[in-house]
């Protein structure tokens, strides 16, 4: 994907060192990793989908919509994933209704596989019963989007949140262990060696750009989403490879500043970010946060 992006071998391994860095990356992988098998499959149908750009060939747009529409099985938000490469596809002077049509083709595996998941689960096979077992949570559970003040500031937290972890957590670690301290010196030190990392704006080709404008809706679509129920950490797992994308598709780097600006993300990420939860105890009773919940039941946490 990077490479049909525009970006130069030397980028390669920096920029995934920034990717898998990232704390909604280390986070998922380590403590709730449902979210990162949808999250592979887009990202092989995104690699396919690249292909078709470079190509032109019809198979690798059946074998893209085919992963995409395979990933929302695993996970619905990626629908917006799969609607964005598609929207993509089909857009352009003159429309391109061909290979719009073969990339939504796989897409009917969805509705088959809840038809088997819905009837297996027991529920009627009628309209309202698909729905409120394809909706589940919208209509089960009393899940509902809402915009406002909150929605924003849990959106922006979040979105900051899916490169680089910020807990009060964090300050608790460094009382107990002291040496910690060192590795915000140390992180500042890289990022210093990081500065002058951006060398420009770069133009691209023609369908380098149409391979930064899919994954730049697929970007937008889910952030949207997310924004909308509360700025959920989970919808935005996708984000920093989405803008890994973007960002060897529309700009110029240097390799050498890239390393150490991976290298204290990763530092950072490991001891604030993964790090806590292995060392603190924040749920196993007897504790004082146990005691406390116990205690003020009422209390906003």
């Amino acid at each position: 994907m990077l490479r049909g992006a525009g970006a130069e071998e030397r980028l390669l391994a920096p920029l995934l060192l920034l990717v898998g860095a990232s704390f909604a990356l280390l986070r998922f992988g380590t403590e709730n990793e449902v979210y990162l098998a949808p999250l592979l499959v887009s990202l092989l149908g995104s690699a396919a989908w690249v292909q078709w750009v470079q190509s032109r060939r019809v198979g690798w747009l059946l074998l893209a919509g085919t992963l995409t529409a395979g990933a929302c099985l695993l996970h619905q938000i990626h629908f917006w994933w799969w609607l964005a490469l598609g929207l993509v596809t089909w857009w352009g002077k003159p429309l391109r209704w061909r290979e719009a049509v073969a990339y939504a083709l796989p897409a009917l595996l969805v509705p088959a596989a809840y038809l088997v998941a819905a009837a297996h689960e027991g529920y009627p096979l009628t309209p309202t019963g698909l729905v409120e077992f394809i909706l589940h949570d919208y209509v089960v559970n009393g899940a509902t989007p809402t915009t406002g003040p909150k929605n924003v500031l849990l959106t922006a937290i979040n979105l900051v949140r899916s490169f680089v972890q910020v807990h009060g957590s964090g300050l608790a670690l460094v009382k107990r262990h002291p040496a910690l301290a060192l590795v915000p010196l140390a992180g500042l030190g890289l990022l210093w060696r990081a500065r002058g990392a951006w060398a420009g704006r770069r133009a691209g080709s023609e369908r380098e750009r149409l391979v930064a404008r899919g994954h730049a809706w697929a970007l937008g679509l889910h952030v949207l989403f997310a924004a909308i129920n509360e700025g959920n950490a989970e919808f935005m797992v996708m984000v920093p490879p989405l803008v890994a994308v973007l960002a060897a598709a529309r700009g110029r780097w240097r390799a050498g500043a890239l390393w150490p600006a991976g290298a204290a993300l990763l530092l950072w990420n490991v001891a604030f970010g993964i790090g806590p939860g292995h060392w603190l105890d924040f749920g196993t009773a007897p504790g004082p946060l146990v005691a406390r919940v116990r205690d003020e039941p009422a209390a906003e946490f």
